[in-house]
């Protein structure tokens, strides 16, 4: 299209304005073949091509009145701009909670599909103490930082506001540090035991609020920084 932004700016005016990638689609469709139609009828005046195409972007209007328009139209907008809380701040809560919840019944069940093996074995303490460290590693740390990342890098992608994702990475955090797991393996009998609760002490306020914190930063800071990089370049 003369004198218009490329299809490629188009559609990443539209997907920032929070269009649902079908949806941006066909709305740079309906625009390229609205252009089209336009420098038709100029060219049918007896207009030259570039005269023709001057007015037909002149008529068409400015790309952000273009994407203003469509931004208006609800039933266009990803599900993430028109439930913005659900989808950044109740669902990825939810998904930690699930993840952690699995984990706990597949090692529930792992044990119980190896108590005849464990039952002959013997771990040194070094070694139960090493296997439990790990399964709180991996379930109040890396699970629950995994899930806070990809919060962010969904928000980056659908160029959110940072204020739910932010909501919904705090959330996190705050829920990985007051779970608590135990699982211990140790052979013989008993062969071991596997447990998780949640809970909060104010003798352990401090643990509590540093976990949820470094969690917390870790995820945040690259979503943050990232924001402020497309405020800047929006404003240019």
């Amino acid at each position: 299209m003369a004198d218009q932004p490329s299809a490629a700016e188009i559609r990443a005016a539209l997907s920032a304005a929070g269009l649902a990638p079908n949806a941006a689609r066909r709305a740079l469709l309906e625009i390229e073949e609205h252009y089209r139609q336009l420098l038709e009828e100029g060219l049918a005046r007896g207009e030259t091509i570039a005269l023709a195409g001057d007015q037909a972007a002149l008529r068409l209007g400015s790309l952000q009145a273009i994407v203003a328009a469509y931004a208006e139209r609800p039933e266009l907008l990803a599900w993430s701009r028109r439930r913005p809380a659900i989808c950044f701040a109740v669902l990825p809560l939810l998904s930690y909670a699930a993840l952690f919840a699995a984990t706990l019944g597949l090692l529930v069940a792992l044990g119980d599909a190896s108590e005849s093996y464990l039952r002959g074995m013997r771990l040194s303490p070094q070694g139960t103490y090493r296997i439990g460290l790990a399964a709180q590693i991996l379930m109040l740390w890396i699970f629950p930082l995994v899930v806070s990342i990809a919060v962010g890098l969904f928000a980056r992608h659908r160029r959110a506001a940072p204020g739910f994702p932010t909501v919904g990475i705090v959330f996190i955090g705050t829920l990985a540090s007051l779970l608590n797991v135990n699982l211990t393996i140790t052979g013989g009998t008993p062969p071991g035991q596997v447990g998780a609760g949640i809970g909060f002490s104010t003798a352990t306020l401090p643990q509590t609020l540093a976990h949820a914190i470094v969690l917390a930063a870790l995820a945040l800071v690259p979503l943050w920084r990232v924001s402020r990089r497309h405020r800047a370049s929006d404003s240019r």
